[in-house]
């Protein structure tokens, strides 16, 4: 059936609202209104993704033989079902101070149609009943037979108190859906710290292409079953049969006890979309990389490469996740290299926090290709009269960055990455140069994190965008 035809048949029966609501402070009244908050019976959250069958298609009707002088007589295609609606299945809340967790379930009962763009409101309630506050947005995507979990943060007034929260949906676009293999989530963790609550897991993707954009949900639960919290955040990418850590911030009431986390993509497009690389072109390579912990904060240092002598690489994906001895993840960072050009080399250094006591026992890199462009091979940024620096207090790296073009540079971003006598990356730092003078040198300092002195160190400095030496 075509897409005008569908939208006829939604026309025609209207916008279907479902309106849920639960009051997390009156027992009585939440057996009466909740529906039960544990995950679906035989439904794991790891499985975000659930192969359905595909949608078969409809064999035309044949027209009519025509009979003259009669009309000929086409027959109408057969109908297309009305799909059923996505449902709110449990939901719940937990407040903390003025910050107030909400988290629902979501289930699209439709085996054979995927479900995108389904909106949300949220209202607030107060123990009397006046609304407080008000929240709305997008889910995405629900495949087919999908149970998914919605979580949201919601800031509230000082001194007021949520009573219960009504959940409403507006239905989305109903499109066939073929199989698609589980997103599973492995080493889920929940911690509650100085920082709040926190959800971590690790997302693996069974696609053979890469997945970007993700965005993941926590839902919090308390002994009893009930949902009593939840956050969410924006995941980087996850390569193509491969896994990646995600750290989830929350809101959460006390009484919670374990977490349940959902990743879903931005529609179906994101599951069939694969970046494009040209032919005869290689993605970036990650040369080295590495770590050392000083205390509560971890310094790590990456050196990568384009191995491409006719194209440059910008906005190159970059995750990196520290894990424990259990292999739970610990803390991810994600930033992005701005240009690597043609047969560039570069490094990345930084440092990330820890929790108080938290050991990290490795760390994980990873690198997703941007946009590729055709360029020639030419100069690039250097460093020179490069040193190591350190006091009791700081350890520090310090040099001189080389503009080898005839245009001044803004905001440059510049790397520090320490190795140890074996050449070992032991850690690394980064800043800024505010502005590097055309064909002239600007002096850079930069904070170097590692376990211990470094026996050598080195600067990177990049463009940071192509346009600005052309």
């Amino acid at each position: 059936m075509s897409t005008k035809r569908v939208h006829a048949a939604l026309a025609a029966i209207g916008v279907l609202l479902l309106l849920v609501s639960a009051c997390a402070s009156d027992p009585a009244e939440q057996a009466v209104q909740t529906p039960a908050s544990p995950s679906p019976s035989g439904a794991s959250p790891a499985g975000t993704f659930s192969p359905q069958a595909t949608v078969a298609p409809t064999k035309p009707q044949q027209s009519a033989p025509t009979q003259p002088p009669q009309a000929a007589v086409t027959s109408s295609p057969t109908p297309t079902p009305q799909p059923e609606p996505v449902t709110v299945v449990a939901f719940g809340h937990g407040q903390d101070g003025i910050d107030l967790g909400v988290a629902f379930l979501v289930s699209n009962p439709n085996a054979d149609l995927a479900i995108e763009r389904t909106q949300y409101q949220i209202a607030i309630f107060d123990q009397g009943g006046a609304v407080v506050k008000t929240d709305s947005g997008n889910i995405d995507l629900v495949l087919p037979s999908q149970t998914l979990g919605v979580a949201t943060r919601i800031s509230l007034s000082e001194g007021v108190q949520a009573g219960r929260i009504e959940v409403q949906l507006q239905q989305g676009k109903a499109t066939p859906a073929e199989p698609v293999p589980d997103m599973g989530v492995s080493q889920i963790a929940f911690r509650v710290g100085d920082r709040g609550s926190e959800a971590s897991g690790v997302i693996s993707n069974p696609l053979d292409r890469s997945l970007d954009g993700l965005l993941v949900a926590a839902i919090a639960y308390n002994q009893a079953g009930e949902i009593v919290g939840g956050g969410k955040t924006f995941s980087g990418f996850v390569l193509a049969n491969g896994i990646a850590g995600v750290q989830v911030p929350m809101v959460s009431a006390d009484d919670a006890t374990r977490v349940e986390l959902y990743p879903t993509v931005k529609g179906l497009a994101a599951l069939q979309r694969e970046k494009e690389i040209p032919a005869g072109a290689e993605p970036p390579v990650l040369l080295k990389s590495g770590f050392g912990q000083d205390r509560e904060r971890a310094g790590y240092g990456l050196v990568v490469n384009n191995p491409n002598p006719g194209y440059a690489i910008s906005n190159t994906g970059v995750q990196i996740a520290a894990y424990d001895a259990e292999g739970h993840v610990m803390v991810v960072s994600q930033t992005f290299i701005p240009v690597l050009l043609p047969g560039e080399t570069q490094g990345l250094g930084g440092a990330v926090s820890l929790g108080e006591n938290e050991i990290a026992d490795r760390l994980d890199v990873q690198l997703l290709a941007g946009t590729y462009v055709e360029r020639e091979a030419g100069p690039f940024l250097s460093a020179e009269n490069v040193s190591y620096q350190q006091d009791e207090y700081v350890a520090k790296t310090t040099g001189m960055i080389v503009n080898p073009f005839a245009k001044e540079l803004s905001a440059v971003g510049v790397c520090a990455v320490a190795y140890d006598g074996a050449g070992e990356i032991i850690g690394g730092g980064v800043t800024r140069v505010s502005f590097l003078p055309a064909n002239g040198k600007a002096a850079v300092e930069v904070v170097t994190v590692s376990d211990e002195p470094a026996a050598q160190v080195e600067l990177y400095a990049g463009v940071t965008t192509l346009s600005a030496i052309e």
